[in-house]
Formats: structure tokens, C-alpha cells, sequence
């Protein structure tokens, strides 16, 4: 249940953006959840002079892994001096948080996968005309470089020029490689946790939509498991512009809980005409998220009853949503494809 008393202070709606961008931490004291992450990334903050100037930020996606790059490429260069709650006042604070800070820069690598992007990107780090304090580099979405692009950058990850740190993120560790890897210092961020979820929508839905009723909010809530922070808020937005008289389940898209339910049960058919009905706006990464929890479940519970060759099933169909969030554009054929594999799997109980 959520209750209107329930209040994360540190989420203050910023101007007029979308509601995920108005309660888009700023410092630490905002970010809920993760807090042996925050901690350790604190710690490293600490060192001075003393901490690596690589660092590699994985989880899934929306649970606060750019935010957080954001927040320390901030805290870097606060005038109030290195910090990873940074006063979002001095003129350094406020141009990060414009966008248009001269000591960040931010690349979506997923766009910028040939190895000539990352020459350039590299080459942009050693010629930097910078002369402020630190000088930040966040690299999102690094798993859509390519084995040679990410090469590339091996040698500036172990010597980067004076006061320089790169940041990197990614939704998936398995596709990077195990020499970029080893130089730089690692954080692992989770999807937020049931009370997490409870703390931020009971803030947001105190401030957005007051008059929703307790009964709504026990819905949404349920709704949300297994979601990360921004997809949790877009829908949330979402049910808000309708005047809170939209269908809850709809909205915050029950039908990937059926679907995960029907893998299980090895029903192929009715899973692709479930996705059928709303293809145009199917969130495979969602989908693949309830998929994963559905399966990780069921296979506790098939092997505490002793059935083991339906947990190994299981395992096989697990591993298949195991591989880390496509790059693709379009990703629902991939995503078919597993569907068909794993309900292969799971009724030959192989």
C-alpha cells in the first residue's frame, strides 16, 4: 500500500519536463535504493587524487547507473569541492545540469559503435582544451561498441590524461570485454526493490495526483514490480494525463506478467497473439525483465518439489533472457525467437 505520508524528500519537481525527468536525482540523497553502490562510489569519491579515473557502472535498465554518472561528472567539479551530493547552485552545478557543462561529456555509444566513433572519441580526450578542474567522460550504452572499438580505448582507460575520468554504463557486462573490464573499478546497480518503488511513487503520486485512491495505488504498486525507476514514472505519467480513469492494467502493461506466466506453461501460440495486440507499443526489455523473474522463481520451486528435469528446463529457457537488452532497433524478432526456444525447451523438458 501506498501512503500519502510516506515522503522522499529529495524528490522535487524541477519546471515543466516529463515527469521522469522532474524527479531525476541530482545528488545522492535523491537516488532510492542501491545503497552499498552508493556508499562504495562515496568512498571512491573520498580518495582524492588517490581514486582510479575509470569507472564501469552496470545494471539494468533505468535503475540510476547515468543518473549516477551524472551525479559524480557534477560532484567532480562543485565548488563546495569533490562530493557525491553536489550543491546544484555554484555557476559549475547549474551548466551540468543545463546540459551544456564544457568539463562533461556524455556519448550514447550505442550510436557510436564503429571503431572510427571511438578513435575520434579517444582522440577528443587527449586533445582536450579544458583547463577546469576535472575534466568528465560518461560512455553510455557501451555495450553496442564492437570488440575493435572498445580496444580502442583500453590505453587511455589505464593512462587517461591529468584530471580526467571516464565513466562507462551498461545494461549488459557480458558483452564487454574482460580487458576493458579489469581496468576499471566496478559497481553493480539493482532494479529497485518493492519498498524502494513504495518510497518514490508515494512522493510522486503525494505531489502529482494527491486524489488518486488507496485502491488505484495498491494496483499500481503491484504494477510496478520488476520495473526500473523511469519506466515506473513514464507510465506513471502516463495514467496521470488520462485523469487516473485509464484501465491500471493497460497502462502499466499486465499483459507482460501473462506472457511471462504463459512461457512458463510452454503456450507459444497464445504468447504471440498476446504480443499481437498491442505490437506497436511492446516493450521487449520490459518483457524480458518479468520473464527472467518468472523463471528464476519457477525453477526454486520445481527443484524444492524435486522436479529437476522441469527446473533444468527452465534453466536452459533462463538463459536464453540471460544474455543482456538488444541494441537492435527493432528487437521483437529476436525476442520471438527466444519465446519459441524456450517454450521448445520447456515442453520437451530438455
Amino acid at each position: 500500500m501506498i501512503y500519502n505520508n510516506i515522503d522522499f524528500t529529495g524528490l522535487v519537481a524541477r519546471g515543466d519536463k516529463a515527469i521522469n525527468e522532474r524527479y531525476r536525482p541530482c545528488t545522492f540523497h535523491e537516488i532510492i535504493g542501491n545503497d552499498k553502490t552508493k556508499k562504495s562510489l562515496a568512498g571512491w569519491m573520498e580518495k582524492g587524487n588517490k581514486r582510479s579515473a575509470a569507472l564501469l557502472l552496470h545494471g539494468a535498465s533505468g535503475c540510476c547507473k547515468t543518473t549516477t554518472a551524472r551525479i559524480l561528472a557534477m560532484g567532480l567539479n562543485c565548488e563546495q569541492g569533490d562530493t557525491v551530493n553536489p550543491c546544484c547552485q555554484c555557476p559549475s552545478c547549474k551548466s551540468a545540469l543545463a546540459g551544456n557543462a564544457m568539463h562533461i561529456t556524455e556519448y550514447n555509444m550505442s550510436a557510436l559503435s564503429k571503431k572510427e566513433d571511438a578513435d575520434e572519441i579517444v582522440n577528443s580526450m587527449y586533445n582536450s582544451s579544458f583547463t577546469g578542474r576535472n575534466n568528465v567522460y560518461i560512455m553510455d550504452e557501451i555495450q553496442g561498441m564492437s570488440n575493435s572499438s572498445q580496444n580502442l580505448i583500453l590505453k587511455i582507460l589505464e593512462n587517461p590524461p591529468a584530471n580526467t575520468y571516464i565513466i562507462l554504463a551498461t545494461t549488459d557486462p557480458q558483452k564487454i570485454l574482460k580487458t576493458v573490464k579489469t581496468r576499471c573499478e566496478q559497481y553493480e546497480f539493482k532494479n529497485p526493490s518493492y519498498d524502494d518503488i513504495k518510497k518514490m511513487l508515494a512522493s510522486v503520486v503525494k505531489q502529482e495526483m494527491p486524489e488518486m485512491n488507496i485502491e488505484q495505488r495498491k494496483q499500481i504498486l503491484e504494477a510496478c514490480k520488476g520495473f526500473g525507476f523511469r519506466e515506473i514514472l513514464m507510465k506513471l505519467e502516463k495514467f496521470i494525463k488520462g485523469g487516473g480513469t485509464e484501465n491500471i492494467e493497460e497502462v502499466f502493461q499486465f499483459d507482460y506478467m501473462n506472457i511471462a506466466k504463459m512461457l512458463i506453461a510452454g503456450n507459444c501460440i497464445e504468447i504471440f497473439n498476446q504480443i499481437k495486440k498491442n505490437e506497436n507499443d511492446f516493450d521487449v526489455e520490459s518483457s524480458r525483465r518479468l520473464i527472467r523473474a518468472f523463471l528464476i522463481n519457477q525453477m526454486e520451486y520445481e527443484m524444492k518439489n524435486g522436479k529437476t528435469d522441469k527446473a533444468n528446463a527452465l534453466l536452459k529457457a533462463f538463459r536464453l533472457f540471460d544474455r543482456g537488452f538488444y541494441i537492435d532497433p527493432n528487437p521483437l524478432p529476436s525476442f520471438k525467437a527466444d519465446i519459441m526456444e524456450s517454450c521448445l525447451y520447456i515442453n520437451m523438458k530438455i
